[in-house]
This record gives structure tokens, C-alpha cells and sequence, in this order.
């Protein structure tokens, strides 16, 4: 069993519109797109460096970058975090943590290009590890725009990109900048019937409660477990059972999105399955590049499905 990844042009795939200063969340994963329609993306081939090239594309048949906000904009300074999957070639496969964070190619504080690079690549004392800031440039009802700056010890140097330069460029020059939007990334139900029909190519019953869906990543997955002070606790042979950690954790989600106020909710959920003809439960989750994981509440383990030995019959999202 593969876990499979689906475009971010699928339609089951929520466009929601552009979002307002005020409206950014630390806890939304968000795609960003320049003023020529097109998304941040990471070249599937690594250049001559070993880095995977930054770029914009419409097309985007290669792996979507994402970025989280630091914090809450309008309570305080916010840094992005940039990163990129590789989803064919995946640094580990079997770890979600994993991913490819945005770097500076050069030392120039004139102009320079952005790649990727893995987070454990041994060789990463050689570039520079990038963290930005969006500066908001025009405020609108429809969404605002931003310059987006990298502080070069002192210097500001701003994303560039234009019709006919598709790779991200970073310049000096205070009046060449490009502007930018950013994009909640939610799916609609929708994609989990087609994420989960593809993974075990079997029908079984699955119960979406809500239109839209946003996705979280691994670390806040173990958060959640921290807070639900499930490791406390153990199995009871009768009354405390897999269920009922399965249906703790879904409440401790649904306890944090409400906390959050986010828009949507998590795309966690719950999973029940048959195994020797015994019941098996375990929460699942759909993670930033639309990969369904499992997570055993129990134990707090993250697994690949393929490492699940149940046939599922019902899932709860």
C-alpha cells in the first residue's frame, strides 16, 4: 500500500479565497501565490548543489510549498516558516516530520536565488536557513497583498518574481519587489472518501461531518496528545478501551479547533477496523501534503497505513 499523493489542482480540493491581515492564524497552513496567479512551488529535480530550485508555477503537478505563520500578526511580529515536500522521492517515507525548508543561495546582499534543502541534510552549514516577513502593502476587502522580506544581517532584501522569471529572487532594492496572497489550504470532504479509497481500494462507510476540512501536521498531532493527557492513562480489559482513547483524542481536536476559532475543522478522525475478526480503532489524520497518516492514541505513535494491520469498515471524520 502506497500513500498516495493527489495534486493540489484535484477539484475535491478547497479554493478558498485570499485572506486579511486580520484573519491569518498560526494554526492554518497556508499556500502563497505572486502577483502573476501562480503558486510557490519545489522543482522535483535537485540542482547542481544538491537544493531543490524555488519557483512559481500555475502548474503546479510538482509539490506546492506551504507556510505557517509564527504567530498571531495582529497581537505581534510574525515569522513564515516555508516548507516543501518531496512527495516522490520523500526524505523518509515513513516520518511526516520530515521536509525541505527554504534556504538562501548565496551571501550576497545585493541579489540572490531561494531552493530547498532537507532539514537533515549533512552538508546544510553551506546556505542559509531563511525565515521572512510579510509587510502588508494593500489592505482589501477581497484579500490583502504583501512584500515579503528576508532580514540579510541588516539587510532587507525582498521576493521578487515577474511574468517572465519564474524562480524566486532575492534583491536589495527597495523598489523591485513582487507582491503576494496567501491561501488557506482546506479540501473538502470529498477528497478523504477518494484519500481512503485509493489507499485500500475496498468500499466501506465514511462519515464526513463538515463540508471542509484543514489539514495539520505531526507536530501538532503530538501536542494534541500532550494536552489530552492520554499518556496517563491505560486500556482497561472491559470499560476503558481503544475506543475510548480514539474518542478522547477526536474531542481534544475538536476542544483545540474551538479554542482556535478556526474556520473549518481538523481533518482528524476516527478509524474502526476488523482484524482475526477482532475490532481494531485507531485516529487518522491528513497531513499538509494531503497524505493520510494513523495515529495511535494508546501509545501516541504515528504509522504509515500500510503498517496497519486491519481492513477498515468505518471511518469518522
Amino acid at each position: 500500500m502506497k500513500n498516495t499523493h493527489h495534486s493540489a489542482c484535484n477539484e475535491s480540493i478547497g479554493k478558498e479565497s485570499i485572506i486579511n491581515r486580520n484573519e491569518i492564524n498560526p494554526n492554518i497552513v497556508y499556500w502563497i501565490k505572486d502577483d502573476q496567479n501562480r503558486f510557490l512551488c519545489m522543482a522535483r529535480a535537485p540542482n547542481e548543489e544538491g537544493g531543490r530550485d524555488a519557483f512559481f508555477s500555475r502548474y503546479y503537478e510538482t509539490d506546492i510549498a506551504t507556510i505557517k505563520f509564527s504567530d498571531y500578526p495582529e497581537r505581534k511580529k510574525a515569522t513564515l516558516k516555508c516548507i516543501a515536500k518531496d512527495l516522490v522521492n520523500p526524505i523518509d517515507p515513513n516520518d511526516p516530520l520530515k521536509g525541505n525548508f527554504l534556504y538562501n543561495a548565496s551571501s550576497s546582499k545585493e541579489d540572490s536565488f531561494l531552493y530547498f534543502w532537507g532539514n537533515d541534510n549533512p552538508d546544510i552549514s553551506a546556505p542559509t536557513k531563511i525565515w521572512l516577513t510579510a509587510e502588508e502593502i494593500n489592505p482589501s476587502t477581497d484579500g490583502d497583498q504583501y512584500k515579503i522580506i528576508w532580514d540579510n544581517q541588516g539587510t532587507k532584501m525582498f521576493w521578487h518574481s515577474t511574468q517572465e522569471l519564474h524562480s524566486v529572487v532575492l534583491t536589495a532594492d527597495a523598489n523591485n519587489f513582487s507582491l503576494y496572497t496567501f491561501h488557506p489550504m482546506y479540501f473538502r470532504a470529498a477528497f478523504i472518501t477518494e484519500l481512503l479509497l485509493d489507499l485500500w481500494k475496498i468500499k466501506f462507510r465514511i462519515m464526513e461531518l463538515d463540508p471542509l476540512y484543514q489539514p495539520v501536521d505531526a507536530e501538532f498531532i503530538k501536542k494534541l496528545y500532550t494536552d489530552s493527557e492520554l499518556a496517563n492513562y491505560k486500556p482497561k480489559d472491559t470499560f476503558f478501551i481503544d475506543q475510548d482513547f480514539c474518542l478522547i483524542y477526536k474531542a481534544q481536536a475538536s476542544k483545540e479547533a474551538y479554542k482556535n476559532n478556526i474556520a473549518h475543522p481538523y481533518a482528524i478522525g476516527i478509524m474502526w477496523g476488523y482484524y482475526k475478526k477482532k475490532k481494531l480503532v485507531v485516529n487518522i489524520f491528513i497531513d499538509t501534503d494531503l497524505s493520510l497518516w494513523i495515529f495511535d492514541p494508546r501509545s501516541g505513535t504515528i504509522i504509515h497505513p500500510s503498517q496497519w494491520i486491519a481492513t477498515p469498515y468505518l471511518v469518522l471524520v
